[in-house]
């Protein structure tokens, strides 16, 4: 993927590709929506069992750790119990 052309034909053909994944979830997006649009589009969509992707992930669950937080804990070698 070289030149210019070549990567505006992977991109085209990816944005493709996204918009017939969230067609295909029953969420209409045509080439009427603009690409920025698409997130929004992509949580509309519901799992089997009709929750929605973003009820999966809340952003303000998620926790971040420093190197500082985390101890390490001695781990005992067990492998001559084992036949490899």
């Amino acid at each position: 993927m070289g030149s210019i052309a070549e990567k505006l034909q992977y991109m085209s053909n990816a944005v493709d590709d996204i918009q017939l994944a969230i067609t295909e979830n029953h969420i209409e997006c045509d080439d009427t929506v603009e690409l920025g649009l698409y997130g929004e589009k992509i949580r509309q969509i519901k799992n089997s069992n009709g929750n929605s992707i973003k009820d999966f992930y809340p952003v303000e669950k998620f926790i971040a750790y420093t190197g500082n937080d985390l101890i390490a804990k001695p781990v005992e070698d067990v492998s001559a119990q084992y036949q490899f």
